[in-house]
C-alpha cells in the first residue's frame, strides 16, 4: 500500500535549527514586523507583535534551543510565522509568532520518513511531538506548538 503524504511547512529557525508544524498551522507570514519588548521575560519570548488585533508572543526557538540570546535586546528578525494551535480539543485557535531565517518551504512528509529526535539540543524533547528525516537537513522535529507557547509552571521550565 502506498504512503500517504501529509502536506507541511518546513521552518528555518535562525542557528542551523530546522523545525517543521502541519500545513494548516501556519497561517500568516508577516515582513518586519513591529515586536515590543516584555520587561523580565524569558530570553527567548522578550517580545510581543499585534496582528489582527490580537496581542502575541513572539518565540525565538533557536535561542531557546541555543539556551541563551542570539539577538540584541530588542532586536526583531524580519519574518515571523503567525502559527494557529488548540491547547485542547473543542477550543478555540490560539495564535503565536515563531521567529524565522528564510521563508517557509512547502513539503510532503511520509510516515516512512518518521525518526528519533536530534539527542542534541535537549530541548526539543519538549518541544516537539515527532520528527521525521528531510533529505537536506537530516532529523526535522515537528512542533508541538501548545506546549511551546504554554506558560511554564515553575521557573526551571524557563530554560526548557
Amino acid at each position: 500500500m502506498p504512503s500517504i503524504s501529509k502536506p507541511a511547512w518546513l521552518l528555518s529557525l535562525g542557528n542551523g535549527r530546522y523545525a517543521a508544524v502541519g500545513q494548516l498551522h501556519l497561517t500568516h507570514l508577516l515582513t518586519n514586523p513591529e515586536c515590543f519588548n516584555v520587561p523580565h521575560s524569558p530570553f527567548y519570548c522578550q517580545q510581543v507583535c499585534v496582528w489582527q488585533g490580537n496581542i502575541l508572543p513572539v518565540m525565538n526557538l533557536a535561542s531557546r534551543l541555543a539556551g541563551q540570546p542570539l539577538l540584541q535586546q530588542g532586536e526583531c528578525k524580519t519574518l515571523l510565522g503567525i502559527v494557529a494551535f488548540q491547547a485542547t480539543q473543542n477550543q478555540p485557535p490560539q495564535y503565536g509568532g515563531v521567529l524565522l531565517d528564510d521563508m517557509p518551504a512547502r513539503i510532503d512528509v511520509t510516515d516512512e520518513q518518521a525518526t528519533e529526535l536530534p539527542e542534541h539540543p535537549p530541548g526539543w524533547q519538549t518541544l516537539s511531538s515527532a520528527c521525521f528525516e528531510h533529505p537536506d537537513h537530516g532529523p526535522v522535529p515537528i512542533l508541538n506548538l501548545p506546549a511551546i507557547f504554554s506558560i511554564p509552571t515553575s521557573r526551571e521550565n524557563l530554560l526548557t
